[in-house]
């Protein structure tokens, strides 16, 4: 039975997740991607890009045949993630051929913000593992900058010039007083919850009306 080398740098990093998904799978240990970055695309899911110079951490597994093809469904593949060889490093500093999930086209070049209970599992997970959690903080705070920058798709239907929702109501402060939300993303600025609210304006709908429903609490 051939098993499979897996490089995990999401919420597959959260053991408690990873347990549940694929109880046969085996860690093998913290591992690093080099010239990779860590993103946040798509519906708000992580996934790694290429840039010299940068670092993902993430957690190395061995998956068996069942466990590959639980992990297949999760992730959506090939539709949403594409499977891709990739070279890490050990701690030893050896170099190491493995498999990744990275997420398609055009997905992967949507940006926009994790939930915050996706957010938590990953950090759950590199906290655990004794990974540092900076990268994935610059992950978090690179997606704000680029949802608030306007770096972000419109809905195509509206028009973006007009409508009431095509930009975002209020003010700074306005936002800030949504952070007790309590399943916001510890250790990271109000600009955080900002952002999803855009996010949602953009879309037409109400953040009030979204922590009312739990959305914030999107699966993942």
């Amino acid at each position: 039975m051939e098993e499979t080398l897996y490089f995990a740098y999401g919420s597959n990093i959260n053991l408690e997740q990873m347990a549940h998904r694929c109880p046969d799978a085996q860690i093998v240990g913290p591992v690093t991607l080099e010239n990779y970055e860590l993103r946040f695309r798509g519906s708000g899911f992580a996934t790694v890009t290429p840039k010299k110079g940068s670092v993902v951490h993430g957690l190395l597994w061995k998956l068996t045949p069942e466990s590959e093809r639980a992990l297949d469904r999760y992730e959506g593949y090939p539709r949403h993630y594409t499977k891709e060889q990739v070279s890490v490093r050990t701690a030893d500093g050896a170099a190491v051929s493995v498999m990744a999930y990275i997420m398609a086209e055009p997905m992967c070049r949507q940006p926009a913000l994790p939930s915050p209970y996706y957010y938590r599992a990953i950090q759950q997970g590199f906290e655990a593992n004794g990974l540092s959690v900076e990268s994935l903080e610059e992950a978090w705070n690179r997606t704000i900058d680029e949802v608030w920058s306007g770096k972000v798709d419109r809905p195509q239907k509206r028009n973006m010039a007009t409508s009431p929702m095509s930009r975002p109501r209020g003010n700074r402060q306005t936002w800030q007083n949504l952070w007790n939300v309590p399943a916001a993303p510890r250790k990271l600025g109000c600009r955080s919850v900002e952002a999803h609210c855009i996010l949602f304006l953009w879309q037409g709908l109400s953040c009030h009306d979204l922590i009312g429903v739990g959305a914030w609490r999107a699966s993942g």
